[in-house]
């Protein structure tokens, strides 16, 4: 049986208003599944003039430790991102700068599908025309990564947006900025500013489509070093 940590509930009492009593909860739990606890009262640190006083103290700290949670949780996320972005670079590093695929999609499918790359080198965006269509995949597959690199020495190059579209359905439509504020909660989507290789990056992983897909760079000011797309093309019935 799983073990639960000891928590504490806090809960004011108005017949003793320079009290707080908290739910000492214990690790175990009763024969009706209910968990197992005892009330203890506590006196206030400091002098509460009314039941109002002793709320707004507990409500106070209740503040102080949710907003510590948020700080930790997000500290946690960063920490993992980071962990995934070192593995990968070591990945890349042992192989060769490509990373290797244990059973890949042609192998587990039966040579139903067929890998493919290709690179679009230096983007460039005219005052009279800001947007471009990178790319159009007609058929059935799966867009393994779609990566954007431009220099950091300008912030024009991260000043662009990037729409997605499967099977007229839009997968992603947002800012560079956009993007880099959601990575930290999104799986198959990534933003960042990588100071040891001074680039702006912007990576889409497993996009799946049935029968088109296309990538559009609209409101651009950024020049791209490269755009590096990978697919798995279906090329008969699974």
């Amino acid at each position: 049986m799983k073990k639960l940590k000891k928590k504490k509930i806090g809960n004011i009492d108005d017949n003793k208003p320079h009290y707080i009593r908290f739910a000492v909860i214990k690790k175990d739990i009763n024969e009706d599944g209910n968990l197992n606890c005892e009330w203890k009262w506590i006196k206030l640190k400091h002098k509460s003039e009314s039941v109002q006083d002793a709320k707004d103290f507990l409500n106070e700290n209740i503040d102080e430790i949710l907003l510590e949670l948020v700080k930790r949780q997000e500290t946690t996320n960063e920490i993992l991102v980071l962990n995934t972005r070192v593995l990968f670079t070591f990945l890349k590093a042992q192989s060769g700068g490509v990373v290797p695929q244990i059973e890949g999609i042609e192998d587990i499918a039966g040579n139903k599908y067929t890998t493919k790359k290709f690179r679009v080198d230096n983007v460039k965006f005219s005052i009279l025309n800001r947007s471009e269509r990178i790319f159009t995949l007609e058929g059935s597959g799966i867009i393994s990564e779609i990566e954007l690199i431009s220099s950091n020495s300008t912030v024009d190059n991260k000043n662009y947006k990037v729409r997605v579209v499967n099977d007229d359905s839009i997968a992603y439509n947002d800012s560079w900025e956009g993007f880099e504020s959601r990575t930290m909660h999104e799986a198959d989507m990534t933003a960042f500013d990588d100071t040891n290789t001074n680039k702006y990056v912007l990576l889409f992983q497993d996009i799946c489509y049935e029968d088109s897909c296309y990538l559009e760079v609209y409101e651009s000011y950024a020049t791209f070093d490269y755009i590096n797309v990978k697919y798995h093309e279906k090329i008969g019935i699974l």
